[in-house]
């Protein structure tokens, strides 16, 4: 009798399921699975586990619900972690341990988010990200009215290089039309640097790059409205004044470039 209920019992056991943490990989593939930590952890280290690389040695930034305490410190060093790493006055911890150990942190209820570091790079250019290139060619074939003529665009910052050839239109001709300045310095050009780099941005025809860095709006006439002075450094008043000329020979010759110097001025400003 004995003999048969020891035998039921083993069978019975033989049977069960295991706990997952017994089984080889079971613990990873439940993480993987697991809602809470699957929503707690990146998309990016979740299939690093589902691949069947949860031994890898990664590096993640792990993100605690509220301050970073002794507990989850402790609990961080026994994981494995090493290269711990911390920012000042920011919660987050970036340390190296395998893609297991760094799920399972994720299960924390003291963690609220655990990723993996991710390569980041540029996207391209202005006139790529913003879409320009692509309005430009739109169709699939070249759309040259999509590049700024008779738009003038105002910017107002700490003045322009205007010598420079990439404010050049198609027939050499400087397409700064109107330079003046609101910094008392009487000087129109960009010592400090910054102007130029903006109105390239907004206007540069690309000439120097191979069109590799060409401008939004790269046959557009540009308004030089210097507010900064040469340590980058203006007034509201010279902003103002800039955007909201009084009536002059100066003056701005229409509404619609006037408004895009209120917007230049809110942006550059």
């Amino acid at each position: 009798m004995k003999r048969t209920l020891l035998f039921t019992l083993f069978v019975a056991l033989s049977l069960a399921p295991l706990p997952s943490q017994w089984l080889p990989g079971g613990r990873s593939h439940a993480y993987a699975n697991s809602s809470t930590s699957g929503s707690k952890a990146s998309a990016d280290l979740v299939e690093k586990i589902n691949s069947g690389r949860g031994r890898d040695l990664v590096r993640v930034i792990i993100q605690p619900v509220s301050e970073w305490d002794s507990d989850l410190d402790l609990s961080v060093r026994r994981a494995g972690a090493s290269g711990l790493r911390q920012f000042q006055n920011f919660n987050p911890r970036v340390v190296t341990l395998s893609a297991r150990a760094a799920m399972a942190l994720a299960l924390r209820k003291d963690v609220a988010y655990v990723s993996l570091d991710r390569e980041v790079r540029t996207l391209g250019h202005v006139s790529y990200t913003t879409g320009a290139d692509a309005v430009r060619s739109s169709g699939g074939s070249n759309n040259p009215g999509a590049d700024g003529t008779g738009i003038g665009i105002a910017v107002l910052d700490s003045g322009i290089d205007t010598s420079h050839k990439v404010f050049l239109d198609k027939s050499n001709i400087n397409r700064v039309v109107i330079s003046q300045d609101f910094t008392g310095e009487n000087r129109v050009d960009d010592p400090y640097g910054h102007g130029t780099h903006v109105a390239a941005l907004s206007a540069g025809n690309g000439r120097i790059s191979n069109a590799q860095y060409i401008g939004i709006a790269p046959n557009a006439n540009i308004v030089n409205l210097r507010v900064l002075n040469s340590q980058g450094l203006g007034t509201t008043v010279a902003v103002l004044s800039a955007a909201f000329p009084p009536r002059s020979p100066r003056r701005l010759p229409s509404p619609v470039v006037a408004r895009q110097v209120a917007r230049s001025s809110s942006a550059s400003a």
